[in-house]
C-alpha cells in the first residue's frame, strides 16, 4: 500500500507543475493554477481537521492603563482651579478576537504596510509631515478594535494616551499571534514595526 504524500512532497509537486507553465498557453496555465489551488485547499482542510473545536477561549489579560482625571485644586484666593492629572487603573481585557475583527485586521494590513513604505520614503527624503508612523497607528487601531469589545467607551485617543508602545505591541501579539500559527511573520512584522 502506497503511503500518502507528505505536505512537503505535495508542495514540491505543485511547484514543479507551476514551473512547467508556459505563459503563451492559457490552458496549461489554468491547469497548473487549479493544481496549486487544489493543493492549497487540501492543506487548509487538513489544518482545519487538526483544530480542537472544544478549545476554551483565551484568558483575559490585566493591563495597567493611565488615564487623565480632573481634580479641583484650591487656590490661595479661595477659588478652585480644575487640573488634569494622571491616574492608573487595572483593566481586565478579554483577549478573544472574533473573526470579523481578525478579518478586518488582515484586510487592512497590506494598506498599512504600503502606507509605511511611503512614509519611510518621505522620511528618507526629509518631507515627512505626519507625526505617527502609519504602521504604529494601524497597530494601535487593531488593539483598540479588540479593547472596545470589553470596554465600549474606550476611545482610540484614550488608548493612545494610556498605553506605552511596549504595551500596544504586547497586546497586538497576544490578540492576533495565536490566530496566525502558520504565518508568524504577519504578527512579528506588525509588532516589531518593520516593513515586510
Amino acid at each position: 500500500m502506497a503511503s500518502k504524500p507528505t505536505s512537503a512532497e505535495q508542495q514540491r509537486r505543485a511547484q514543479q507543475r507551476t514551473r512547467a507553465v508556459r505563459a503563451d498557453d492559457p490552458a496549461v496555465e489554468a491547469a497548473a493554477y487549479d493544481a496549486v489551488s487544489t493543493h492549497q485547499m487540501e492543506t487548509f482542510v487538513e489544518q482545519g481537521l487538526a483544530v480542537n473545536l472544544d478549545e476554551a477561549t483565551p484568558d483575559p489579560v490585566s493591563v495597567t492603563v493611565r488615564e487623565w482625571v480632573e481634580v479641583q485644586v484650591p487656590q490661595p484666593d479661595g477659588t478652585s482651579r480644575t487640573r488634569r492629572q494622571w491616574t492608573t487603573r487595572q483593566a481586565l481585557i478579554e483577549t478573544y478576537v472574533p473573526m470579523r475583527v481578525f478579518n478586518r485586521m488582515l484586510a487592512s494590513r497590506r494598506v498599512a504596510l504600503a502606507a509605511r513604505a511611503a512614509y519611510q520614503a518621505r522620511e528618507a527624503a526629509g518631507t515627512v509631515e505626519e507625526e505617527t508612523d502609519p504602521l504604529l497607528l494601524w497597530m494601535q487601531q487593531q488593539v483598540h478594535a479588540v479593547w472596545v469589545l470589553t470596554e465600549p467607551d474606550m476611545t482610540l485617543q484614550a488608548l493612545q494616551d494610556g498605553l506605552t508602545l511596549q504595551q500596544v505591541q504586547g497586546l497586538f501579539t497576544r490578540f492576533f499571534h495565536a490566530l496566525l500559527p502558520h504565518s508568524t511573520s504577519a504578527a512579528t512584522t506588525a509588532a516589531s514595526g518593520s516593513s515586510a
